[in-house]
This record gives structure tokens, C-alpha cells and sequence, in this order.
């Protein structure tokens, strides 16, 4: 469901808590458990409470997010286009059945159910989960069929809005999550090809080295619309890349209210585009770039409480991503925020975040909330 403009009154309420802390923020959850929101590497298990199903054992996995967003869009014209607001709110429920027959490989089977609030008695979504996971080594995974959507991946590259609008990927990848090396390599096959529809689908790879205090980033996603076989006749690429790193320091300082400072990093990115239309279109060619620093603040002030403060200024010139968030297509753009996740009862997450924003001189802002939940029960033990 897209309600243009949005809800003003949980605007405002949520942006209220953040504006007391001065604080910083991204537009993306800071969860790091689900296998539909938010980002992380390796394998996520999607659920809070329990680990990787034992071997030999079927498991069934209840994982369920309810989420709110709203992008308060108003007045905002980026190179003569309007970009409206939009509001997501709804649940993505993906139900499904484990398996693990050997240490080194993981079958999962079920339904994914995702439902947009007040849109009917339906369900919006309802998509098949075939999941192949072969583990070739310690937490290196490679996945086939329905590929796990949590990409560590930039905004300005690919929107975290997706996951409300398409809502499994499916494919092939590559995911590692070691001491030094942080990696997703993968591709979505969007549409099939047919008579009279073009096929597409997503490239993309993400790569993150840690040296000490030290991360260094590479990111790259190709979108691409053809085919052979179809009346469309169409062939279109667009690229768009990242580079740069962040140093992290302040690690286990105490600071009066947060608590203990579990890290502040600073960051600076180079963030490319290359946009290739099809011939027939009468389009040019065009390349655009920008560059991002960044500033973030994680602590934890309570046991059960994570904080995330954020901050970011980007300055581009023609940056074209289409798989990206639109509002990195502005010439200057800043985002201010924070990023509330609480840890409740058995195993039930709780996330609040407000995120104020200056494009290309004109406010605007952004909420989210998210409850989310998984647990998993075996069914049958193997010998």
C-alpha cells in the first residue's frame, strides 16, 4: 500500500523522539537477525531465539515482521521530477519448513505471506520459498533459489523500500561472513523473459575488508532490461557502484546516559552511476557520481536497548541508480537521525527510528517502526 504523504501524526510523534538527541541516523532497520529487513551477512536464521537447525532435524520457522514507514515527501522536485512520499505499512510473514540433512547443507521449503493493511481480506503476496544453502566451509554460504534479500548494501545503490514492494528475490549467492572479509555476491532474476515482456533482473556484489579498525567497502549493482525472444526489443543497462571506508575508534569509552560507547566510525564514499538507455528511446548515455560522509554513534544505554545516532551529507552531480533511493539524485542531500531497537520478551523486537532530511534545501523527513519475531520449532529429530 503507497498512501502519498503519508501519516502525519506518527511523523510527528516519532520525530519528537528523535530530535532531543540531536542524533544521527540511516533510513534502513538496524536489525540484524531477519532474513527480510534490515542487513546482515552469512546466513541469517530469521529467528531471536533459537540458532542453525541441528542436524538431521526438521524444523518449522515462524518469522513475521509488522512494519511502518512513511517518507514525508512534500514539495520535493529533483531535476524537474517530483518525488511523492509514500507510506509502507503492513506485515511479510515468510513460513517455512527446515531441513539439514548433513552439517554442510540446509533445505528450506514454505510460503512467503505479505500483506499491504487495508487493502482487503487477501493476501497482497503470496510467493514460494525454495532455499538451497551449501556451507563449503565455516561461514561461507552459497544459496540457490530464493536468495536471502538482507544485502549490506548503500542506499543510494539499492532502496531498502524494496523489500515492501518486491517481496522475495530469487537466484543465486555468494555470502561470507568472516573475521576480515564481508561478502554478498548474487543475482535476482526479476521477470522472466516472455513473448511480449522484456526479462530482468539484478547483478549485484558487496565487499567489505576489515583491517584493525579499518573497513574498506566495494559495491557494485548492474540492472538490466532485454532478451532476445520478446516484442519489446529492448536493451538497457544501468550501473551503479560504490567505493570508499570508514575507521572506527572510541570502542568501550563510558559516556554519561549511553552508557558504554560500543563504537563511533567515520566514513567516506565515491558513488557512481553509468546509465545506458535503449537505442529506440532517443536517450543519451549518461554517467553521474557523488560523494557521501558519513558519522555514526552505537551504544547501548540499556540492557535491552540498542542505540544507533547517524548523519550523513552527499553532494552528487547526475547520480542514476535506478535500483537506488531517488532522493541521491539531488544535488546535496543530508540525513540526521536515530535508530531505536529494543530487546522484549521472548525474543520480540521492537524498533523506532525518526531520520530529518534536507534535499536540495527543502525538509522533509522519514519514520519507521517494526515488530518482529521468529522462533523455531523442531518437528522431527534425526537419528
Amino acid at each position: 500500500m503507497h498512501i502519498k504523504y503519508g501519516l502525519n501524526v506518527l511523523s510527528l510523534c516519532l520525530l519528537v523522539v528523535s530530535i532531543p538527541f540531536l542524533s544521527y541516523a540511516g533510513e534502513f532497520s538496524i536489525s540484524d537477525h531477519s532474513s527480510v529487513i534490515g542487513r546482515n551477512t552469512g546466513y541469517p536464521q530469521g529467528t531471536t531465539t533459537n540458532g542453525l537447525t541441528e542436524t538431521g532435524n526438521l524444523d518449522l520457522i515462524m518469522e513475521t515482521t509488522v512494519y511502518a514507514k512513511n517518507l514525508e515527501l512534500v514539495s520535493v522536485d529533483i531535476n524537474g521530477e517530483d518525488i511523492d512520499g509514500e507510506t509502507f505499512i503492513g506485515s511479510i510473514t515468510p513460513l517455512r519448513l527446515r531441513y539439514r540433512p548433513h552439517s554442510q547443507f540446509t533445505l528450506e521449503g514454505g510460503v512467503l505471506l505479505a500483506y499491504d493493511f487495508g487493502d482487503g481480506s487477501d493476501f497482497d503476496e503470496v510467493e514460494p520459498i525454495l532455499r538451497l544453502v551449501y556451507q563449503p566451509r565455516e561461514h561461507i554460504f552459497v544459496v540457490a533459489g530464493t536468495i536471502i534479500r538482507t544485502h549490506s548494501i548503500h542506499d543510494a545503490i539499492y532502496n531498502d523500500t524494496a523489500a515492501f514492494m518486491e517481496n522475495n528475490e530469487q537466484g543465486f549467492q555468494l555470502r561470507a561472513d568472516l573475521k576480515h572479509i564481508k561478502q554478498d555476491l548474487w543475482i535476482n532474476w526479476r521477470v522472466r523473459e516472455e513473448d511480449n515482456v522484456s526479462e530482468r533482473f539484478d547483478s549485484a556484489s558487496t565487499t567489505q575488508i576489515r583491517i584493525g579498525d579499518f573497513r574498506f567497502d566495494g559495491q557494485l549493482l548492474l540492472r538490466h532490461t532485454g532478451g532476445q525472444q520478446n516484442t519489446e526489443d529492448m536493451l538497457e543497462f544501468n550501473t551503479a557502484y560504490l567505493v570508499g571506508g570508514s575507521y572506527g575508534f572510541f570502542e568501550g569509552v563510558t559516556v554519561p546516559v549511553l552508557n558504554v560507547v560500543e563504537e563511533m566510525r567515520i566514513g567516506a564514499y565515491f558513488i557512481g552511476s553509468s546509465e545506458d538507455p535503449d537505442d529506440q528511446s532517443g536517450l543519451p548515455a549518461s554517467d553521474g557520481n557523488g560523494i557521501e560522509g558519513s558519522l555514526m554513534f552505537r551504544t547501548r544505554p540499556a540492557k535491552n536497548l540498542n542505540l544507533h545516532i547517524f548523519g550523513s551529507y552527499f553532494y552528487g552531480d547526475n547520480l542514476v541508480a535506478r535500483a537506488g533511493d531517488p532522493l541521491y539524485s539531488a544535488e546535496e542531500y543530508i540525513q540526521i537521525g536515530s535508530n531505536f531497537l529494543f530487546e522484549l520478551a521472548a525474543g520480540l523486537k521492537f524498533e523506532i527510528s525518526g531520520v530529518a532530511q534536507l534535499v536540495d534545501g527543502t525538509f522533509v523527513h522519514t519514520e519507521q517502526m517494526y515488530f518482529s519475531w521468529g522462533k523455531g520449532f523442531t518437528i522431527f529429530r534425526g537419528m
